[in-house]
């Protein structure tokens, strides 16, 4: 059992691999995961709007420095160990809100800053 396992999730990892746009979910206790892209990551929350805008801005102001907050547009920029971060956050239903936050080193990707940052938002609700 565990043998057929290893092998479909190698299977899964090598097909995801070779595909040009590869979503990649890794675990996390909120409403099923972050999703990986090639540059960037997302996040659903059972949380309101406004706790979860918050607790991305407080996210970044740990992690660097916040440069931009527009909570209207849902929208926060930041620098983060010379990564320019942005994350952008959206209303999925009354109790239910959307993260997406891409991360960009020297104009290159940096998603596994991204994965952090959701993962640091995520464990504020923890």
């Amino acid at each position: 059992m565990a043998k057929n396992a290893i092998i479909l999730s190698l299977i899964l990892v090598l097909s995801l691999a070779t595909t040009g746009c590869a979503l990649f979910l890794i675990g996390a206790g909120a409403a099923g995961g972050i999703a990986i892209s090639k540059d960037s990551a997302e996040l659903n929350l059972d949380k309101p709007y406004a706790e979860v805008y918050e607790a991305t801005v407080d996210v970044l102001d740990e992690m660097g420095a916040v440069k931009l907050q527009d909570i209207k547009a849902g929208r926060v920029e930041a620098s983060v160990q010379g990564s320019s971060v942005t994350a952008k956050v959206k209303r999925i239903t009354e109790k239910t809100t959307g993260i997406t936050v891409s991360a960009r080193k020297n104009l290159l990707p940096n998603v596994d800053m991204a994965v952090n940052v959701l993962n640091n938002v995520n464990n504020k609700f923890q």
